[in-house]
């Protein structure tokens, strides 16, 4: 992803199912380090861990955040994992298994180290509050929708995790396409400007430039309009999909899927996300079997993330 969150962190995009997030929790990482003592400092304390982990379907969570933050964290992935083969018909299949580490304080994720292979898998992590936990949803969206077969476009796998990173469930329904609001100010700040939308043909959509976020906000209205106001939006979104995976020229592809042009669709997207309306749409969602917070040790945790920890297999500090 951007950067621009506190608290997610992953690998590469060039690995199959990573999105580079190196925010807060990457410079918290630095921040946290070590450093040597001078004769003027005392030893900085232990910062203290208890490692644990929750199970929901293809979702595990390992990490030192709250028992409560731990169990809704899983509960809403496996919501959403659930929920976007309903969501963009066709284009997602059986889901990969999502490990994901949460911390109470971003220290603990420097006693562990993230896989540089995750075989299949996709492991991502995460500590802080409530931005954090968008960016880790709007990541954990990203990556599965990279490895959507057939491809979902960037500006579609962009445009869905910004859609789901405000995604909230509560017993049997999930609500879905709150307003984001930084992404209304980008889009009410910048006009459209002539010529092809450089959303539909930018290669990605990551970084933290100005010209980047708003192209997150287009993808986000575009994908926001799709599945709120069109009909079988989510459908032709898949179908789009699947015309540029047979080879379709870009053009006839767009058009036979959406019934427009780009520049067409962006424009009602952009008109549709100002309106003002209320955005939520409410599904559905299986309850999850009530969850258990079972205890590991860093290195129980670090095993199951596939990654290292550093010492001995006992348990963490408490």
């Amino acid at each position: 992803m951007d950067g621009r969150e506190t608290g997610a962190l992953s690998r590469g995009k060039g690995e199959p199912g990573r999105a580079l997030l190196p925010g807060a929790v990457a410079l918290a990482l630095a921040a946290f380090s070590p450093a040597p003592a001078t004769a003027a400092e005392a030893p900085r304390p232990a910062v203290r861990e208890s490692w644990r982990k929750v199970e929901a379907g293809p979702v595990t969570v390992v990490g030192t955040a709250s028992d409560p933050r731990l169990l809704e964290t899983a509960a809403t992935l496996r919501a959403v994992v659930a929920l976007l083969p309903g969501l963009v018909p066709g284009a997602f299949g059986s889901p990969p298994p999502l490990v994901v580490a949460l911390a109470h304080e971003p220290e603990h994720l420097t006693r562990i180290s993230l896989p540089v292979r995750e075989g299949g898998r996709i492991v991502l992590a995460a500590g802080g509050g409530d931005e954090a936990r968008e960016a880790l949803l709007r990541e954990a969206v990203a990556a599965l929708a990279r490895r959507s077969r057939p491809a979902l476009p960037e500006w579609a796998a962009a445009g869905l995790a910004e859609y789901l990173s405000t995604v909230s469930v509560s017993g049997t329904r999930a609500t879905l396409g709150r307003l984001v609001a930084r992404n209304v100010a980008g889009l009410r700040a910048a006009a459209l400007p002539p010529g092809r939308p450089a959303l539909f043909a930018a290669p990605s959509l990551a970084g933290d430039a100005e010209g980047s976020a708003l192209l997150r906000a287009e993808a986000w209205a575009v994908v926001h309009l799709l599945l709120h106001a069109e009909p079988d939006g989510g459908a032709r979104l898949g179908r789009h999909a699947t015309l540029l995976a047979e080879g379709r020229e870009e053009d006839a592809a767009f058009a036979e899927a959406f019934g427009t042009t780009e520049r067409g669709l962006l424009v009602r997207a952009r008109a549709h996300a100002l309106a003002g309306r209320s955005l939520a749409r409410y599904l559905p969602v299986i309850p999850a079997p009530p969850g258990r917070v079972l205890p590991l040790t860093r290195a129980g945790a670090a095993g199951i993330l596939g990654a290292a920890a550093p010492g001995r297999a006992a348990p963490a500090p408490a």
